[in-house]
């Protein structure tokens, strides 16, 4: 048994439900489709860990954490639904979500849209995905060369623009992690957003 296998395990066992046999093989197939070059299962992996040290944050921790194990499940660079369509995977490959109803909201909070205030779950489950943006300079620059991967079928000009808009989105965040523990970081973060922005001008 590998160790995400594991852990998979023990979450289902706490949550107090049972996945199909295929369950995690069916999730781990679609976390390493082609083209897939940061929203893999290494991306899922790290995603876990930094929840690791946001867990206790966490009144519904369980919960924050399926959300995380299932939000990029679907994928696709050009789609602007992918976490609904993770959601609608998730209902097909795991009947025993049908009783946990807060789970899609939570899912749904990964889009990381603009928000002044949000409840601890959702804190977690955003700033656990988003602690790419708070890693150290060698780990956040594979971070953006994975992103244009994913995008390779762009023209750098158009991609560049795109991706512009998206780091000067999150850098005008204030904050732009909801947690003490990422809050501490975020000077890092918005290091690594303003190197990857003047890149991206260059």
């Amino acid at each position: 048994m590998t160790a995400r296998s594991a852990r998979w395990n023990a979450l289902w066992q706490r949550l107090g439900a049972t996945p199909s046999d295929d369950a995690l093989t069916a999730l781990e197939r679609q976390y390493s489709a082609p083209g897939r070059h940061y929203h893999t299962l290494g991306h899922l992996d790290a995603v876990l860990a930094s929840f690791d040290e946001l867990r206790h944050l966490a009144p519904n921790p369980d919960l924050a954490e399926l959300a995380l194990w299932l939000h990029d499940v679907v994928w696709e660079p050009m789609a602007a639904d992918n976490e609904e369509q993770s959601i609608a995977w998730a209902r097909d490959h795991l009947p025993a979500l049908r009783a946990l109803g807060a789970l899609n909201s939570l899912i749904l909070e990964t889009r990381h849209r603009a928000a002044p205030s949000v409840d601890p779950d959702a804190a977690v489950v955003r700033d656990a995905d988003l602690s790419i943006l708070a890693a150290d300079e060698g780990g956040y620059d594979a971070y953006e060369q994975a992103i244009r991967a994913e995008y390779a079928m762009l023209p750098t000009a158009q991609f560049r623009a795109g991706r512009a808009r998206i780091l000067a989105d999150f850098a005008s965040r204030r904050p732009l992690f909801f947690t003490p523990v990422m809050q501490s970081r975020e000077p890092r973060a918005r290091a690594n957003l303003a190197r990857a922005m003047a890149r991206l001008e260059d």
